[in-house]
């Protein structure tokens, strides 16, 4: 996927909301990908509420939920075909189709979100440290159905049909004054959601859609701030250790995509080795909070990315793998002079690696 302009890691991220035009994201990631993955979202729904479970596909009408309307999306694998549907049902309504965690039954989405976070990792001077999530949004509104709010993830927008604008605002200037409606509009910025741009804001900038005369038909890629370990009334009950370990542990893969380490007793003991599975799990993941789905052949076909870290955690060796886990039978690393003749004779790592994520070590 073409990389994000240098000039945007000073001038944007973290700091002021943007338009990226000429990024050319639909040769990376075809409607045909999007829309398949709408579908088997979908299919895989489990519960009735996207704030319970935080993913499945959701549709309101006249800003009521209207999940027992819903039809199947699974045969249409265009945006246009999509689009046609909903206006054939809601011409005189105003309707909105929310979707959220495309990346979790898609390779393509999944790989999608995994080429954004890689580029924020490697380039970002401040490297956030929360999830990465893929929604998609589809609908003609006067407004967005949770109102005028902030996510704290900062936030990328693909468009696949024009109609969009993201009206954003700072905080500084937010928080000063009860905002009506007519002037939040009038004073903040406006994003214009084209096909041929990458739309950008910051993860503390309020923000509301309007799509008044089309319908749009944009998908998202979140990337939270900080992660959220809650325990009790707690946010963080780890007092920052835990976003200080994920960030230090991407570090080291920035510049090669494997990594083989003994995490310290000393992180050990403050995490504890079930946060610690889950920080290595999430970095391997690019921070997506599942493992990548089975490759499939569908549309535009690229490189795929992938992030290894084999640890000792205490008395056990793992194997991370873009969201996979693996224990392995032995408790302690080989010595660096065999690792790799290791790693490539043994029969049911390598196998593990090619056939379970469709990767490998490069000898």
């Amino acid at each position: 996927m073409q990389e994000i302009p240098d000039n945007f890691w000073s001038t944007g991220w973290g700091c002021a909301p943007s338009t990226i035009d000429g990024m050319q994201l639909h040769s990376f990631v075809s409607d045909e990908q999007v829309c398949t993955a709408l579908g088997e979202l979908q299919k895989n729904q489990e519960g009735a509420s996207a704030k319970k479970i935080g993913t499945g596909v959701f549709l309101t009408v006249d800003g009521k939920g209207t999940n027992h309307d819903l039809p199947s999306l699974r045969e249409y694998r265009e945006s246009v075909s999509l689009i046609e549907l909903f206006e054939k049902r809601y011409r005189d309504n105003e309707w909105n189709l929310m979707a959220y965690g495309l990346h979790r039954h898609s390779y393509a989405m999944w790989q999608f979100g995994a080429q954004i976070r890689n580029q924020v990792d490697k380039d970002s001077s401040s490297r956030p440290t929360g999830r990465t999530d893929i929604d998609a949004f589809v609908g003609r509104y006067s407004a967005t159905f949770a109102g005028i709010h902030t996510d704290f993830a900062h936030n990328f927008a693909f468009t696949l049909s024009d109609g969009k604008t993201m009206h954003v605002m700072s905080p500084r200037s937010f928080l000063l004054y009860d905002w009506e409606d007519e002037a939040y509009y009038r004073e903040s910025h406006p994003l214009i959601y084209k096909t041929d741009n990458l739309c950008y804001f910051p993860h503390d900038y309020f923000h509301c859609a309007t799509t008044p005369d089309a319908v749009s038909f944009n998908v998202n890629i979140a990337i939270w701030e900080s992660a959220y370990i809650v325990e009790g009334n707690s946010p963080d009950h780890t007092g920052g250790l835990y976003n200080s370990f994920v960030d230090s542990y991407t570090q080291l893969l920035i510049d090669q995509p494997y990594m083989v380490v003994k995490i310290p007793d000393f992180a050990v003991d403050k995490l504890g080795e079930k946060l610690v599975i889950r920080a290595l799990k999430q970095i391997s993941a690019f921070g997506m909070e599942v493992k990548t789905p089975p490759p499939v052949t569908l549309g535009i076909q690229n490189p795929s990315l992938s992030r290894i870290i084999l640890a000792q955690i205490d008395g056990s060796l793992r194997m991370f793998a873009n969201g996979h886990v693996l224990k392995l039978n032995r408790t302690t690393l080989p010595s660096s002079n065999e690792l790799k003749a290791w790693i490539l004779s043994d029969t049911a790592l390598t196998s593990y690696l090619d056939q379970s994520i469709g990767i490998k070590i490069n000898a």
